[in-house]
């Protein structure tokens, strides 16, 4: 889409564009850079329409983390959910579109993680930290609505799928780039091959989940050759090699673990002998790799660190966490406390090893200290966390597999391979929650969360082309909710 300049397109651009700029004077800080960005962005805007504004919101949101800076990371935010929310605006209340709200399931969800938290904060105490957890909560399920609304047309899913590899892919560089300039042998090569701080992050674990999940897309790119921008194999083929390097270089375990689960669980729905050919050449190829090359154990041995995997700190974050979950059973200890409160729950001493790790996490760690999904939501929020987590594990696989099902049955092509994406993001990511706490809900965090839940809100969108066969006027369908 191209825009035309006209009075009334300025207005509905332009002002809320200057309103937003304001307000990034008013509470971010004044910057002289971000009056002219803005300005770039609409001139652009202009040029390009609508695709280039979503675009640009999109990377803001998940192509930096939110280490960056408490600063810079209110700018990007507000930022990109004034863009949000003016593409909103544009495809819903100034044209006849209904704007759609939440499926009632989803609402109720969302009500009950804002109570939980506020039910939490108010016992434990810390209302002024509880408050501001709450209230980037909050934010994110409107920029969640807002994201919502944007998806009004079978195509516009393809498009932020696109947009979502490619910005994954740019991420990647950053972190390929940032470890071949730091390289000076060999030898750290082999033995340094872990970036502790690449390109836009200074957390590996961000990135990670990122390009794991957008290494689970390209399965799907690859399989349903559905694209806008993307529909290139070759050229897919190629961006999942870079995917997969700059992956290999963050070293992050718990993303590779959700990468394969991810990559195996769309495998095997798609095509259950491709499956089992692509298992037998994998065994085959590793077998002949341990023959011919004698330190190849010892090479991998040494990039996953598996002499860490019995003697792990994450075994000492969980037995402080339930420490917590012990002692705050019913209400939990109040969003983000932990991070304040830990040494009331400790369980080592602080003049060893394991001490020093522990109190690393916690005084470098944003959220998610635990490096468990689910214990992290109990210790914070307390019975109600519990809930909304097995909520979480039971009901959104549960949907996934019922419009897989029914598309299957329905012949429709196009939206049984979506299903079957959104099925292997999700159980890529519900196995990586065993090991990680970020990366679902935690408490907003934008960067680490909003990935997963562009998938899950294409999943929920999609539900109405579950009737539509995969090639019947596919220009023409509405994204109602499901």
């Amino acid at each position: 889409m191209t825009g035309k300049y006209s009075i009334k397109l300025f207005y509905m651009q332009g002002v809320p564009i200057l309103l937003l700029a304001v307000l990034l004077f008013a509470f971010a800080g004044i910057y002289s850079f971000t009056l002219p960005v803005l300005l770039v962005l609409y001139l652009l805007n202009e040029k390009f329409g609508d695709d280039f504004l979503l675009f640009i919101s999109l990377f803001l949101l998940i192509g930096f983390s939110g280490d960056v800076g408490d600063e810079l990371r209110t700018i990007l935010n507000l930022t990109a959910f004034g863009i949000a929310g003016i593409l909103m605006l544009k495809g819903n209340f100034f044209t006849k579109r209904t704007h759609a709200g939440f499926p009632g399931t989803l609402t109720v969800f969302f009500i009950v993680i804002l109570l939980s938290m506020v039910i939490s904060t108010l016992n434990s105490g810390y209302n002024v930290l509880g408050s501001g957890h709450t209230l980037r909560q909050f934010m994110f399920f409107v920029l969640l609505y807002f994201t919502y609304n944007i998806i009004r047309e079978y195509k516009d899913i393809q498009k932020i799928i696109d947009f979502f590899i490619l910005i994954s892919v740019f991420v990647a560089l950053t972190i390929i780039e940032s470890f071949f300039s730091n390289i000076t042998s060999v030898e750290k090569l082999i033995t340094e091959v872990m970036v502790k701080e690449g390109g836009l992050f200074s957390n590996v674990a961000g990135p990670g989940a990122l390009i794991a999940i957008a290494l689970i897309v390209m399965n799907y790119r690859i399989v349903s050759g559905q694209g806008i921008i993307l529909t290139n194999k070759n050229l897919n083929i190629f961006l999942t090699f870079i995917l997969v390097l700059g992956l290999l270089l963050t070293n992050s375990r718990g993303a590779m673990l959700c990468a394969a689960a991810g990559s195996i669980t769309y495998q095997l729905l798609m095509n259950r002998k491709r499956f089992g050919k692509i298992i037998v050449w994998s065994a085959g190829i590793l077998v002949l790799s341990f023959l011919i090359f004698s330190g190849f154990f010892d090479v991998i041995n040494l990039f996953f660190r598996t002499e860490r995997v019995f003697e792990n700190t994450r075994y000492t974050l969980w037995e402080l966490t339930w420490n917590m979950i012990e002692r705050n059973v019913i209400l939990g200890t109040g969003p983000g406390v932990p991070k304040i409160a830990w040494t009331q729950y400790t369980n080592v001493m602080f003049d060893t090893w394991t001490g020093d790790q522990v109190m690393w996490v916690f005084e470098k760690g944003g959220l998610g200290h635990s490096h468990n999904f689910l214990l992290f939501r109990w210790a914070e929020l307390g019975l109600l966390g519990l809930f909304s987590t097995i909520w979480l594990y039971a009901y959104l696989p549960y949907k996934g597999l019922k419009l897989f099902n029914e598309s299957r049955v329905n012949n429709n092509q196009e939206l049984h391979l979506l299903a079957g994406l959104v099925i292997a993001v999700i159980s890529g990511i519900f196995i990586r929650s065993i090991i990680e706490a970020t990366g679902i809900l935690s408490h907003g965090w934008i960067s680490r969360d909003f990935p997963f839940w562009i998938f899950i809100l294409i999943l929920f969108r999609a539900g109405s082309l579950k009737t539509k066969t995969g090639n019947a006027g596919r220009e023409d369908i509405g994204l109602s909710g499901y």
